[in-house]
């Protein structure tokens, strides 16, 4: 069923069509409304523990479930992404970004999808 809880923005595969939440503070400026079609039809993909995650060039990516983690070619954890929250918006305007970082699964179960 629809949710319309701004404290549970993630979506389960059932929900996608008719989610209607607040939008991540990166789309801030998107309406609920605006966020529900965005997302129409979109799936999230479950990830387990420590598998990484591929970026797309100029793909937005959603943690609806879990967390990830962010690290430099040296290792080490330069950003943390929770459920609710957006990346891979830096592939729009600098397409570096996306071979100077790796993101790996934190959690079992985290659920992401590609917009």
């Amino acid at each position: 069923g629809a949710t319309s809880s701004t404290e549970n923005a993630g979506l389960s595969q059932t929900d996608t069509q008719t989610q209607t939440s607040t939008p991540p503070e990166l789309v801030e400026s998107l309406t609920p409304d605006d966020w529900t079609t965005l997302l129409n039809g979109v799936k999230p993909v479950e990830f387990s523990k420590d598998n990484a995650v591929q970026l797309s060039h100029q793909r937005l990516l959603y943690v609806s479930k879990g967390s990830c983690r962010v690290q430099n070619e040296a290792n080490e954890v330069v950003a943390n992404i929770t459920a609710g929250e957006i990346f891979g918006e830096l592939s729009f305007v600098q397409t570096e970004y996306a071979t100077e970082f790796n993101t790996f699964v934190d959690e079992d179960e985290t659920e992401i999808s590609f917009i």
